[in-house]
């Protein structure tokens, strides 16, 4: 469903094709993914909040090429319920994505060695000139508001942490 040449979502197939290509085709610059569900409290309350005040607002500038991938987890999300999120984070660097099969939910849990489970609710960085081949590459820096018990609780950032935890990631990357 296409909204605007700014404010689309992309439809990915199993191939994720479309995604690896424009991870690669922005090799120069810091790349942000995030991994969300459209109709999560926590993410409306405070993931889009950090996402928008970090990227969009304190590194309105920076050599970013964002990517969210929207993914059925909850109940009532599917590709409409993600639209005020697209339009929230309308920052001509942002990418979205709508991953009805879960693919990239499944293939970012295994790069972070959450094997068997849909990674969601995620947020992850990723070096100028790391490539995404057969695999994702691994993230510099990454982080997640997930409970669950096979998430990594040293990488459970919500609220001011997490906004703190993109900003130092961030910094982090652009002193490289």
């Amino acid at each position: 469903m296409d909204i605007d040449e700014s404010n689309s979502i992309i439809t990915l197939d199993s191939s994720l094709d479309r995604l690896k290509d424009q991870f690669n085709d922005n090799k120069e610059k810091i790349r942000f993914l995030s991994l969300l569900s459209p109709t999560c409290p926590l993410w409306k309350d405070k993931g889009a909040r950090a996402v928008h005040e970090t990227i969009t607002g304190k590194f309105s500038n920076a050599e970013i090429s964002a990517s969210i991938v929207w993914i059925p987890i909850l109940d009532k999300d599917n590709i409409e319920e993600a639209l005020p999120s697209v339009k929230f984070l309308s920052d001509k660097r942002f990418k979205h994505f709508y991953d009805q099969h879960k693919t990239v939910g499944q293939t970012i849990a295994n790069s972070v060695g959450w094997n068997g489970n849909v990674a969601w609710d995620i947020y992850l960085f990723y070096a100028p000139y790391s490539k995404w081949t057969d695999k994702p590459p691994s993230p510099s820096y990454w982080m997640h508001q997930l409970t669950d018990n096979w998430a990594t609780k040293e990488k459970y950032r919500t609220g001011a942490d997490l906004k703190s935890e993109l900003l130092v990631s961030i910094e982090k990357l652009l002193s490289v």
